[in-house]
């Protein structure tokens, strides 16, 4: 251990926390917090940490490919954490996926709308077990910093369906009570009841 070169370990430790961070995020208690609106955002917030950056050592560089790769092969977000993340308002442009990938999410939320029963089906399917358990109150979680530049404000516009109608929503929640916004939301009538099977 003698020739370890400690700046380089240190430098490795830094470069992993980032890691351990998202990991963390994604271990949430699904009863107090859901998580899987944090897949999408994780993924990306990897990929993004994993991309080569200026003064990067040799094997920092190697590190940062590696991980890179791993992530590319091993970590895709479904369609269902696309979707989760989508009906989050605060991460509904989705600006972390290509237009592409945005339009395929938007349709297949408008499918599900279209079929109420495979949506009422699907949300019994996922509901946790109430028998379980209770769990420890999962700690609040900050994004303020964490994923900020994947946040867009959508301009105001006339909404010509659901789907359209939520992405011109202006308005920020906080990750703790997204599941509380989401009921009030489908107890004002304002948003589509479909749309809060899913949320």
């Amino acid at each position: 251990m003698r020739k370890v070169d400690r700046a380089l370990l240190q430098h490795l430790t830094c470069f992993l926390q980032d890691f351990k961070s998202e990991t963390k995020i994604l271990e949430g208690n699904s009863l107090t917090q859901p998580t899987m609106p944090y897949v999408l955002l994780a993924a990306t917030s990897l990929r993004d940490h994993c991309e080569p950056a200026d003064g990067d050592c040799r094997q920092i560089e190697v590190a940062r490919g590696r991980c890179l790769g791993f992530l590319n092969d091993k970590f895709k977000p479904s369609m269902k954490a696309k979707v989760a993340t989508f009906l989050w308002p605060d991460f509904k442009e989705l600006v972390m996926l290509p237009q592409e990938e945005r339009d395929e999410v938007q349709a297949r939320v408008r499918a599900l709308i279209a079929e109420p029963d495979e949506a009422a089906a699907a949300a019994a399917e996922d509901a946790p077990d109430a028998d379980g358990p209770p769990s420890p109150k999962a700690p609040r979680l900050d994004l303020a910093s964490r994923y900020n530049k994947y946040r867009v404000q959508a301009p105001p516009a006339a909404a010509q369906d659901e789907v359209e109608k939520y992405l011109r929503m202006s308005v920020s929640v906080p990750a703790d009570q997204l599941l509380a916004w989401w009921k009030l939301m489908v107890s004002t009538k304002f948003i589509h009841p479909t749309l809060r099977v899913y949320a």
